[in-house]
Protein backbone atom coordinates (compact mmCIF):
# COMPACT_ATOMS: atom_id res chain seq x y z
CA UNK A 1 0.00 0.00 0.00
CA UNK A 2 1.41 3.39 -1.08
CA UNK A 3 -0.03 7.28 0.26
CA UNK A 4 -0.45 9.94 -1.18
CA UNK A 5 1.36 13.10 0.09
CA UNK A 6 0.25 16.55 -1.15
CA UNK A 7 1.76 19.23 -0.14
CA UNK A 8 0.37 22.79 -1.38
CA UNK A 9 2.59 25.51 -1.67
CA UNK A 10 1.83 29.65 -1.29
CA UNK A 11 3.16 32.67 -0.32
CA UNK A 12 2.58 33.86 3.44
CA UNK A 13 -0.67 35.66 4.23
CA UNK A 14 -2.77 35.94 6.87
CA UNK A 15 -5.51 33.42 5.92
CA UNK A 16 -5.51 30.78 7.75
CA UNK A 17 -3.44 28.17 6.90
CA UNK A 18 -5.30 25.02 5.86
CA UNK A 19 -8.47 27.05 3.66
CA UNK A 20 -8.75 26.83 0.16
CA UNK A 21 -7.69 30.21 -0.21
CA UNK A 22 -4.31 30.84 -0.60
CA UNK A 23 -1.51 33.31 -2.17
CA UNK A 24 -0.32 33.35 -5.36
CA UNK A 25 2.94 32.26 -5.14
CA UNK A 26 4.10 34.91 -7.32
CA UNK A 27 1.89 37.80 -6.80
CA UNK A 28 0.13 37.60 -3.59
CA UNK A 29 -3.51 37.68 -5.20
CA UNK A 30 -5.81 35.89 -3.25
CA UNK A 31 -7.06 32.64 -4.99
CA UNK A 32 -8.41 29.12 -5.15
CA UNK A 33 -6.51 27.75 -8.27
CA UNK A 34 -3.83 25.04 -7.86
CA UNK A 35 -1.30 24.28 -10.45
CA UNK A 36 0.56 20.96 -10.30
CA UNK A 37 4.41 21.25 -9.99
CA UNK A 38 5.85 17.79 -9.23
CA UNK A 39 5.36 14.43 -7.62
CA UNK A 40 8.30 12.27 -6.17
CA UNK A 41 7.69 8.33 -5.11
CA UNK A 42 10.16 7.53 -2.01
CA UNK A 43 9.75 3.90 -0.66
CA UNK A 44 5.47 3.65 0.42
CA UNK A 45 4.63 7.29 -0.25
CA UNK A 46 4.15 9.67 -3.32
CA UNK A 47 4.54 13.04 -2.73
CA UNK A 48 3.00 15.73 -4.41
CA UNK A 49 3.60 19.47 -4.95
CA UNK A 50 1.06 21.64 -5.70
CA UNK A 51 1.27 25.49 -5.94
CA UNK A 52 -1.55 28.22 -5.46
CA UNK A 53 -1.07 30.59 -8.85
CA UNK A 54 -3.76 32.89 -9.85
CA UNK A 55 -4.94 32.61 -13.05
CA UNK A 56 -2.89 35.65 -15.13
CA UNK A 57 -0.24 33.39 -13.05
CA UNK A 58 -0.84 30.18 -14.65
CA UNK A 59 -1.30 31.66 -18.05
CA UNK A 60 2.38 32.66 -17.93
CA UNK A 61 3.37 29.17 -16.58
CA UNK A 62 1.61 27.36 -19.30
CA UNK A 63 2.59 30.03 -22.01
CA UNK A 64 4.49 27.88 -25.05
CA UNK A 65 5.63 31.35 -25.91
CA UNK A 66 9.85 31.93 -25.70
CA UNK A 67 9.72 35.74 -25.33
CA UNK A 68 12.31 36.58 -22.71
CA UNK A 69 9.82 37.65 -20.31
CA UNK A 70 7.53 34.65 -20.20
CA UNK A 71 11.40 32.12 -20.09
CA UNK A 72 12.13 34.84 -16.86
CA UNK A 73 9.12 34.36 -15.33
CA UNK A 74 8.93 30.46 -15.62
CA UNK A 75 12.54 30.66 -14.20
CA UNK A 76 11.22 32.71 -11.50
CA UNK A 77 8.48 30.38 -10.69
CA UNK A 78 10.91 27.00 -10.33
CA UNK A 79 13.04 28.44 -8.41
CA UNK A 80 10.97 30.39 -5.84
CA UNK A 81 8.63 26.83 -5.51
CA UNK A 82 11.89 24.47 -4.99
CA UNK A 83 13.51 27.44 -2.36
CA UNK A 84 10.11 27.05 -0.53
CA UNK A 85 10.16 22.88 -1.42
CA UNK A 86 13.71 22.93 0.38
CA UNK A 87 12.62 25.17 3.35
CA UNK A 88 9.15 23.38 3.96
CA UNK A 89 9.22 20.12 2.84
CA UNK A 90 12.38 18.45 3.21
CA UNK A 91 13.62 20.67 6.06
CA UNK A 92 10.49 21.59 7.85
CA UNK A 93 10.46 23.79 11.00
CA UNK A 94 11.66 22.58 14.25
CA UNK A 95 8.52 21.95 16.55
CA UNK A 96 7.47 24.70 18.94
CA UNK A 97 9.00 24.56 22.20
CA UNK A 98 4.85 24.47 23.92
CA UNK A 99 3.23 21.98 22.35
CA UNK A 100 0.27 20.52 23.25
CA UNK A 101 -1.43 17.03 22.06
CA UNK A 102 -3.99 18.36 20.59
CA UNK A 103 -2.48 21.23 18.16
CA UNK A 104 -1.03 20.01 14.77
CA UNK A 105 1.89 21.79 12.98
CA UNK A 106 0.80 24.17 9.54
CA UNK A 107 2.64 22.31 7.07
CA UNK A 108 0.85 19.04 7.99
CA UNK A 109 0.20 17.48 4.26
CA UNK A 110 -2.83 15.93 2.65
CA UNK A 111 -2.15 12.06 3.01
CA UNK A 112 -4.39 9.79 0.94
CA UNK A 113 -4.32 5.68 1.44
CA UNK A 114 -3.64 4.69 -2.47
CA UNK A 115 -4.14 1.05 -3.13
Amino acid sequence: MKYCITYYVHEESDLPKKGWLQSCIMCYTITSNTLFFSQIEKHNAIIETQTHVCQVCKKKINSTSSAINIRAFKYRYNKKVNQKINEYVIQPPPPSPVSTPSSTPSSTPNKQLIQ
